[in-house]
């Protein structure tokens, strides 16, 4: 992994009547880091700020549940591991972050079968995550590690283009700095007194990363609240970040015009050895298997025994899987359900069984509603019966 810094410096511009952050001035250094937040799954989000994390909704009931859950009923061991640790799409990228909070997975970790007949064929399957089974069915426990590649340009950064300077407003607009953009944010905040602004240069590291993180995703003002240390947020807002995250050029432009972020396909999982199978290649002996040059592809971890398959889900189809109102996720059983009703202090009388239809508008409102509710299933599906009803 490549070694980040501890700690970098933030230019912010403070006004002092109001205690707010009026923007701040960054390099790439830090908006890579903002942005970097982008490319986060939700289970590493909840696994970085641990406790932190309850105050998202209840979707850290869904990662707890997970953790509870027996690993038989997912559709293979590597499925558990895949919810709990995700890889990050830009984890190859995001090595070079100047403070990287997610250095808990090497991005260039893979695994192979230790039995060498499996790796001696002109392809050889590889995963991504532990806990995968070959087809011969032995664990893939060896480890490697794919040779780090050069993915920037001289000066540039992680997700931004060249050394230039950004204006990032305290909702976390991303705008060039310029003049025109300064006296715009003068404008919204009502500031026509100089002498209450004052410029301050702050240092983040790993915990103010984790802090504004966390900041970001229950606040619109998460610069504030993490430099004055404050919060403000209702149950059922969502961050604007979240929504619609900004990245503004000077009037009538926008990212592409201006060139400022680096946008690139995904960069492929397939590789291949300079010369011979892949057992050989490890070992760095000739190859006596007749292979001369390997094809090492990455496997689909939640199928078992079916090395080319695309897409799949990650719990069985057979198990039958009780959900709370506010994502608890269990396997049924009807004692459970029982006990439940007795938890919670319901009659009998007032339950009633219902069908719901869940598409993708359905599955959107719930992973918003788990963002920012403690009862989700409620939010979604009662709001969906009164549009019926009127």
């Amino acid at each position: 992994m490549a070694a980040s810094k501890e700690k970098i410096s933030l230019k912010l511009l403070i006004d002092k009547q109001q205690s707010r952050v009026v923007f701040a001035e960054s390099d790439k250094d830090f908006l890579d880091i903002l942005l970097s937040f982008l490319t986060m799954p939700t289970g590493t989000v909840i696994r970085l700020l641990g406790q932190d994390s309850l105050a998202l909704g209840c979707i850290t009931n869904v990662y707890k549940s997970v953790e509870g859950l027996d690993s038989q009923v997912f559709e293979t061991e590597a499925c558990k591991s895949m919810l709990l640790n995700p890889l990050n799409a830009a984890g190859l990228r995001c090595e070079n972050l100047a403070v990287n909070v997610d250095d808990k997975i090497n991005p260039r970790t893979f695994f192979t079968c230790p039995e060498s007949d499996c790796c001696s064929k002109a392809t050889c399957y590889y995963s991504s995550v532990p806990n995968v089974r070959c087809s011969c069915g032995k664990e893939m426990s060896y480890a490697g590690t794919w040779e780090k590649r050069d993915m920037n340009a001289a000066g540039d950064g992680v997700f931004v283009r060249g050394d230039l300077k950004f204006i990032i407003s305290d909702e976390l607009r991303v705008m060039p700095a310029s003049t025109a953009v300064i006296l715009s944010l003068f404008s919204k905040h009502g500031i026509t007194d100089g002498r209450v602004l004052e410029e301050r240069i702050v240092d983040i590291g790993r915990d103010e990363v984790l802090n504004l993180l966390r900041r970001t995703l229950i606040s619109n003002t998460p610069l504030t609240d993490l430099f004055f240390k404050i919060s403000s947020m209702k149950e059922g807002d969502v961050p604007k970040f979240l929504l619609v995250p900004k990245c503004e050029g000077h009037e009538n432009s926008d990212c592409e015009e201006m060139k400022i972020l680096k946008i690139e396909e995904t960069v492929s999982r397939a590789r291949a050895t300079k010369a011979g199978c892949y057992s050989c290649f490890r070992k760095n002996t000739n190859c006596p298997h007749k292979v001369n040059i390997a094809t090492c592809k990455e496997l689909n971890p939640k199928f078992p025994n079916k090395m080319s398959e695309s897409g799949g889900g990650y719990a069985k189809g057979q198990c039958k899987f009780m959900v709370t109102d506010d994502l608890d996720v269990s396997l049924f059983s009807p004692l459970a359900a029982v006990h439940m009703m007795k938890d919670l202090g319901v009659s009998i009388g007032n339950l009633k069984e219902e069908e719901v239809g869940i598409g993708e508008t359905q599955a959107l409102n719930l992973l918003k509603a788990a963002l920012c509710s403690e009862t989700a299933l409620t939010k979604v599906f009662s709001s969906n019966k009164r549009r019926r009803a009127s």
